[in-house]
Order: C-alpha cells, then sequence, then structure tokens
C-alpha cells in the first residue's frame, strides 16, 4: 500500500512538530470552552 500511495516514513522531528500542533490544538479548544467564547459570538444556545 505504501509504494501504491507513495508514502514515506515520518521523522522523529515529524513527529514532534504533529504532536506540538495537537497539544496546541488541545489547549485552545479547553480555553474556548472554559471562557465560553462561541457563547459570546454565537449568542446564548439556550
Amino acid at each position: 500500500m505504501r509504494k501504491f500511495f507513495d508514502l514515506t516514513l515520518l521523522s522523529a522531528s515529524d513527529y514532534a512538530f504533529i504532536v506540538a500542533i495537537v497539544l496546541l490544538w488541545i489547549y485552545l479548544l479547553r480555553l474556548t470552552w472554559r471562557r465560553k467564547w462561541l457563547e459570546r459570538f454565537l449568542g446564548k444556545f439556550h
């Protein structure tokens, strides 16, 4: 399958970059949820 889709293995720095982006995304989602930014920008849901 790897040859069919022309995929290559990722290096350790690539994996570290992906992990950093995922951790940043998790932090931003948590911050958005706790500060209720969606309610502020979209109005109250109830």
